[in-house]
């Protein structure tokens, strides 16, 4: 049965995937990751992201103050980048530099979609196996999506913040961690039981030598497919610390059920179709 069902996840996933392959290969193996460091279009979006950043500093902190509630520690600051600015980081994430970089390295015809400036800071109501700081997989997107992650400012590993992931050579993305939650757990509407935690990451499955780190080096950039691929973000740990990171999504041209396409708002049909294939192929994964 094991069998069966990886071999139906790959035929889905190889119907999704053939129409947007820029080259056929018989054998070539699926890139895990990208890293994109010392290009021009990264060094203008720190001084972009920055400077808007440090000019709305106290706004933002006001508007984080009325907006942080309970466990709450990552907050969209999108809206306070002037518009001149959001259309000029647009610009340098869809430049032919790095749409060809990201394309030819995953063998993938893709666009850029849209980009977020994200501020994640310290919460002491909010503890590290919580939300998007526990291991998952996104569903943002049937196959094929791919998330860019760039921090602008400088991180200590003391203080927290970084991103981790797992390489899919370690975890094939056929395959499913899982973890146990109590009643008391699933009853929390802050928990999903779909995200892994930290704890059974390293007891459980032993894969503390198998994680990556990023984030103490600005000048560089992660491209990660994050259906597939383990991740999560970092704890911070101190007070004052915080992270700023820029998330921008590059999706397949053909064949692209994600959430971020407006027919997943305005058609009932595209939406389910997309839920249904989400829940499928996560029905096809089998334990690891």
């Amino acid at each position: 049965m094991k069998k069966i069902k990886i071999f139906l996840y790959k035929i889905l996933k190889y119907i999704f995937s053939l129409p947007n392959k820029k080259k056929y290969f018989l054998f070539k193996k699926e890139t895990d990751y990208l890293i994109l460091e010392n290009l021009y279009e990264l060094e203008e979006i720190i001084k972009i992201g920055l400077n808007n950043f440090k000019q709305k500093e106290k706004e933002i902190y006001l508007y984080i103050n009325k907006k942080k509630i309970d466990k709450k520690y990552a907050f969209d600051i999108t809206h306070f980048i002037k518009d001149f600015d959001k259309n000029k980081i647009d610009e340098l994430l869809s430049s032919p530099n790095i749409l060809n970089k990201i394309s030819d390295e995953f063998n993938l015809n893709i666009s850029y979609d849209h980009f977020i400036l994200r501020l994640n800071l310290f919460n002491s109501d909010s503890p590290e196996e919580f939300g998007p700081k526990m291991w998952h997989r996104d569903n943002d997107a049937v196959f094929g999506q791919l998330k860019f992650f760039f921090i602008l400012n400088n991180l200590h590993p003391n203080d927290g913040g970084l991103f981790y992931f797992i390489p899919k050579k370690d975890i094939p993305d056929f395959y499913k961690l899982n973890s146990k939650y109590s009643d008391e757990e699933k009853s929390n509407p802050y928990n999903s039981t779909s995200r892994i935690k930290n704890y059974d990451v390293s007891k459980k499955y032993k894969l503390d030598d198998k994680i990556i780190s990023f984030g103490n080096n600005n000048s560089m950039a992660l491209v990660l497919d994050t259906n597939d691929t383990y991740h999560k973000g970092g704890y911070i740990k101190k007070k004052d610390s915080i992270r700023i990171m820029i998330q921008a999504i590059y999706k397949c041209n053909r064949l692209s059920l994600n959430i971020y396409d407006k027919r997943y708002r305005n058609s009932i049909f595209y939406n389910k179709t997309k839920i249904y294939l989400n829940g499928l192929k996560n029905r096809l994964r089998v334990n690891f």
